[in-house]
């Protein structure tokens, strides 16, 4: 009988070797090799990590985590990742074992879990599936091991989440498939409104572009309290959360000014091992300035930073927003009802992508449900 427990700070190395064992030296994520960060996330409230040991010879057989997102837009939800066993205890239900118990110890904890499904193998998502998670989108390319592969996004609902959704989201028609199939796939009624008249914002490149600076710190949060409302797009950084945190999380801002005055912001982080960058938040003084300062975050991101793949949470009831990135060649790659928790209910987003790199699948294992929503994706 496997017994399925936290991990411990012993059990660090053990763990660093399971990781070692299934993905080689490639892996996306290094902080699961280095034992001095595995030990510090074992100690860290916002990260679950369990470990499945066989009893008798105290042999760690795999390993699995959560990790949970706490405050700006994404509080009360978890990234269910990691999840990782020893070749020689494949198919023997290990990884059944270490989901399950993942779902029962954080359920009065989150209300929205999330999966990026590897499709090397059709493993994660039969085990996923299984466990009530439900495809709603298809990123290819999205992260880096010894070649860039593609996963399906995976979700499922906890405690209130579909409760506190909100209704009737507006989105562009070529959004409208991707929508109805992630929906139709969690249960609920599509009642999206399809927007076809809504204009992209328009382009003005009369701004200076710089890099975000302590000394304009300030000034740009003046104006983010000030201007602020209805957001667009959403993600795991904000710009009150202060500039050394932004620094450790790999982020900054692209400042845009006119006559020295700065009159909207964009912010991105920058993952340099996965060559990859997430815009997570749009600071405008008026409509002018959003179209010119996303198309220089995809420029430095392609020209300057060697990224080969961005994406970018945008909200389901923003349609201008999401035409306007579909004009910059972004493209909408997952549906995720009731993703970004704001004031006191839960909003539906779209994830749109751009791949700076060729398509180049490879080999790629899509289940019944998960294959119409690729399909979508790559027309």
């Amino acid at each position: 009988m496997i017994e399925i427990r936290e991990a411990k700070p012993s059990d660090a190395v053990d763990i660093s070797e399971i990781f070692r064992a299934c993905y080689g030296a490639d892996y996306a994520y290094p902080q699961f090799y280095d034992v001095d960060l595995l030990t510090k996330m074992i100690y860290t409230d916002d990260t679950l990590l369990l470990v499945a040991e066989e009893p008798e010879t105290k042999q760690l057989l795999g390993t699995a985590s959560v990790i949970y997102n706490v405050g700006a837009y994404s509080d009360l939800s978890g990234e269910f990742g990691r999840l990782a066993v020893v070749p020689s205890h494949r198919n023997s239900g290990v990884g059944t074992q270490l989901m399950e118990e993942r779902l029962n110890r954080v359920r009065q904890r989150l209300q929205i879990g999330l999966i990026d499904a590897r499709l090397i193998h059709p493993f994660t998502q039969k085990i996923s599936e299984r466990q009530g998670f439900s495809a709603v989108g298809f990123m290819p390319q999205k992260i880096l091991i010894s070649y860039r592969e593609s996963i399906v996004l995976m979700v499922q609902y906890f405690g209130d989440a579909l409760q506190l959704r909100r209704n009737h989201p507006r989105i562009i028609p070529e959004v409208y498939t991707l929508a109805h199939a992630a929906m139709g796939n969690c249960g609920i009624v599509c009642d999206a409104i399809i927007d076809e008249d809504s204009a992209p914002y328009p382009f003005d490149s009369e701004y200076e572009i710089e890099e975000l600076s302590t000394e304009g710190y300030s000034s740009l949060l003046r104006i983010q309290r000030g201007r602020v409302k209805n957001r667009e797009i959403f993600g795991p950084m904000r710009l009150h959360y202060g500039v050394f945190k932004l620094l450790a999380r790999q982020s900054t801002y692209l400042l845009a000014k006119r006559q020295g005055q700065i009159v909207g912001a964009v912010g991105f982080t920058h993952d340099q091992v996965e060559k990859a960058a997430k815009i997570f938040e749009l600071i405008s003084m008026d409509d002018h300035v959003i179209r010119h300062l996303l198309s220089e975050v995809e420029r430095k991101c392609r020209e300057e930073l060697a990224v080969e793949f961005i994406d970018v949470d945008v909200s389901a009831y923003s349609p201008r927003m999401q035409r306007t990135l579909l004009e910059l060649d972004f493209v909408p790659s997952a549906y995720v009802p009731a993703s970004v928790f704001h004031e006191v209910e839960r909003l539906d987003a779209v994830k749109m992508i751009r791949l700076l790199v060729p398509l180049d699948l490879k080999e790629i294992h899509l289940s019944e449900k998960s294959r119409p929503i690729a399909e979508t994706v790559l027309r």
